[in-house]
């Protein structure tokens, strides 16, 4: 983890004193197919939601001497199924609303023909709310962590005329925090565990031909992560100032798949 952060660092800082282009906002839509499951202290599996969530973007690309620079904002919507069971152990089927924003910030750097290493600092929050059904109650939650990387990128520039660009990350993140808002209880804070990361990525690009349409382009991204996050300490819980019991976030394995279009204009 120190030594993602001390890359990062080190990109920024010297990227910084480059002259840099003109950036290159790009709008993005797709799918993500999202995996979320969750496992106690023995490894038994508590439960599992999966869904087609939707998602949207809007980046910025710049290139400063060596570097290359993406700043990245997005949000993903849409509805999880949820299998599990409930506080008394019992089977439970429902679903899980969820929305989440993320900023992302990519600095790379050529060290061979083709060849680019890189680094990243991303802030993100997910907000999920459980639905309730019969007598058990829904409640929300609501994340917040980050994560740095280090990655490594392959970009074959000329391919049937489109530029395909393969890219690996590893990363890692801090402890973050999850706001827990049980029924008939206080709200109260919990840690999580820290985080690991992996990503793989495939881009294919291209141009649109054509008078003012030279300034356009496309993109298709395909790309696999899978995170985990240990599991949380615990918190005492309360109602109205009393204590009525605690509890911890379980161990959260996390995965998506997504596939994104993207049209990018340069100036």
């Amino acid at each position: 983890m120190r030594l993602v952060i001390a890359v990062c660092m080190a990109l920024l800082h010297c990227a910084a004193l480059a002259d840099c282009s003109l950036p290159v906002p790009a709008l993005d839509a797709g799918v993500w197919r999202s995996r979320w499951e969750e496992f106690n202290a023995q490894g038994r599996k508590l439960l599992r939601e999966e869904g087609a969530l939707q998602t949207q973007g809007l980046s910025l690309d710049s290139d400063c001497g060596a570097m290359h620079w993406t700043g990245r904002i997005s949000q993903v919507k849409g509805w999880r199924n949820y299998d599990g069971v409930s506080s008394t152990d019992m089977p439970l089927q429902t679903n899980s609303k969820i929305e989440q924003q993320q900023a992302r910030l990519v600095v790379l750097r050529e060290v061979a023909e083709a060849w680019s290493l890189g680094a990243s600092l991303g802030y993100r929050r997910i907000q999920r709310d459980i639905a309730g059904v019969g007598r058990v109650e829904g409640y929300p939650e609501r994340f917040d962590d980050w994560q740095a990387a280090a990655g490594l990128r392959y970009a074959l520039a000329d391919w049937q005329g489109l530029k395909v660009v393969a890219e690996a990350w590893l990363g890692a993140g801090p402890k973050g925090s999850m706001l827990l808002r049980l029924p008939h209880a206080d709200p109260a804070t919990l840690r999580l565990g820290p985080s690991r990361m992996a990503q793989l990525g495939l881009q294919v690009s291209g141009k649109l031909a054509g008078g003012l349409a030279d300034r356009w382009g496309w993109q298709l991204r395909l790309e696999q992560v899978a995170e985990r996050f240990a599991a949380g300490a615990g918190q005492a819980i309360f109602r109205n100032g009393i204590l009525i019991g605690g509890a911890a976030q379980p161990e959260i394995h996390q995965s998506a798949l997504s596939l994104l279009g993207v049209m990018r204009y340069s100036f």
